[in-house]
């Protein structure tokens, strides 16, 4: 036993490039492959996934870490790849197999064209660092680590993802996508690979303990990251340069938190915002990620999450009032709702754990709300809230965005209930109209 030890002491130390000398072995020692990985990520403190191993036909070679060898079904007749089925999204992977079965099954497809635009040396840096540096978790110890996210309340849970697991689950999304948009002749994939594997390079811990990174989000470390990897100075946007691919795949990391009107952008938010569902349905085993319409179910958000607020006054602030047959909201009001609706039917969507999509999230609740007709008729049918003047007793005038409930919605229950509740600011309401 202390022999095996040794052994895998001396097989460990040489994946990490230690200079560690090995002990002599005076016998042979048999340990099949999968013990001797769970065996190795043990002792490292990693968690470690059972998971069902199926070797590749024996026709064909096994697949060596970073290799860029080309794949016979990569490149079609035109000399331009089309984007792979690839494995199941759904599946996860275990540790030791990960980083090369993504390698054989995402980049090695496509390894001539990224070679071609001086990608794929980058990538396989960029994959190096994932490998070696990628199981801490994926999320900071607040949250995402950066504004406009709110990860924060399921941050126990994804932090049992490693950033590893994260970045190819993104990168497979993201071409995913790729694939959709554009067809199969994606000639922003260079730009899409890139950006997906490097949009978290931030959150690696031997770059959050610089102190030029201290005060910095990661989205900003993580451009400076992908910059050096691919020797280009910090001030270089590269537009223009035979690697003007780069300054695209820059521009994705850096705002891949934030809402944007370009497309390809928007394509690796919205890849990162599927792998996030993704992990938290599948590290909950609870959690589901239905339709909108399959669970929101516009009478009980109203009875059961709105109700309560109308004319009611907490901390001097309030949320909604009756007045003529009408209850007017803030719109933060059915947006919160919506999300503590969302936690107690155990349902996941990206948009509601991202405030900038606040917009998507009303439009939803609207157009539910529209379909029973709640909605009071001085909201039009694109509009998502209205401004009113609220008319308070001595004449005082309060100007307010809200959106414009009909009482009689409130089905079940009392109406004459709402306004016997009325405290405060609604009972010296005295008049509301249009401003």
């Amino acid at each position: 036993m202390g022999t095996m030890l040794k052994t895998i002491k001396a097989i460990a130390s040489y994946l990490r490039g230690d200079d560690y000398a090995p002990p002599t072995i005076n016998h042979k020692i048999k340990i099949d492959l999968i013990s001797l990985a769970h065996t190795l990520h043990s002792a490292q403190g990693h968690v470690v996934r059972p998971i069902v191993f199926t070797p590749p036909p024996a026709e064909s070679e096994g697949t060596q870490a970073y290799s860029s060898r080309q794949s016979d079904t990569a490149i079609a007749t035109n000399n331009t790849p089309e984007i792979p089925a690839g494995p199941s999204i759904d599946a996860e992977p275990g540790p030791f197999l990960e980083t090369p079965s993504f390698i054989r099954e995402v980049i090695e497809p496509y390894s001539d064209l990224l070679e071609k635009v001086e990608a794929l040396e980058g990538i396989y840096h960029i994959i190096s660092l994932l490998d070696k540096e990628g199981g801490c978790p994926s999320i900071s110890a607040g949250g995402d680590g950066v504004s406009g996210t709110d990860y924060a309340s399921v941050k126990d849970i994804l932090s049992r993802v490693t950033l590893r697991s994260h970045t190819y689950r993104v990168t497979r999304y993201a071409i995913e996508k790729a694939k959709e948009a554009y067809g199969d002749k994606p000639g922003q994939l260079p730009s899409i690979v890139v950006a997906a594997l490097g949009h978290d390079l931030g959150m690696l811990p031997s770059y959050r303990i610089r102190d030029e990174h201290l005060s910095q989000e990661h989205p900003v470390i993580s451009a400076a990251i992908v910059k050096d990897i691919f020797g280009i100075p910090q001030d270089d946007n590269v537009v223009g340069s035979p690697k003007a691919w780069l300054s695209m795949a820059v521009k994705m990391i850096q705002e891949h938190h934030q809402i944007s009107s370009t497309a390809i952008v928007s394509l690796l938010r919205e890849a990162d915002g599927m792998a996030r569902e993704d992990e938290i349905i599948q590290e909950t085993g609870t959690y589901k990620n239905p339709a909108w319409k399959d669970w929101f179910d516009a009478k009980h958000y109203l009875n059961r999450y709105i109700r309560m607020e109308i004319n009611a006054v907490q901390e001097q602030k309030w949320q909604a009032f009756s007045f003529d047959g009408i209850v007017y909201c803030l719109p933060d009001l059915l947006y919160e709702a919506a999300k503590q609706y969302a936690s107690d039917s155990q349902v996941i969507s990206m948009y509601l754990f991202r405030p900038l999509d606040k917009t998507s999230v009303l439009k939803l609740i609207l157009g539910s709300l529209r379909r029973i007709g709640a909605i009071g008729a001085e909201l039009g049918q694109t509009e998502m809230q209205k401004k009113y003047k609220i008319v308070l007793k001595m004449n005082k005038i309060i100007t307010k965005a809200l959106i414009p409930i009909k009482e009689e919605a409130f089905g079940d229950g009392d109406i004459d209930e709402l306004h016997e509740t009325k405290e405060g600011l609604s009972h010296a309401i005295t008049d509301v109209e249009v401003a």
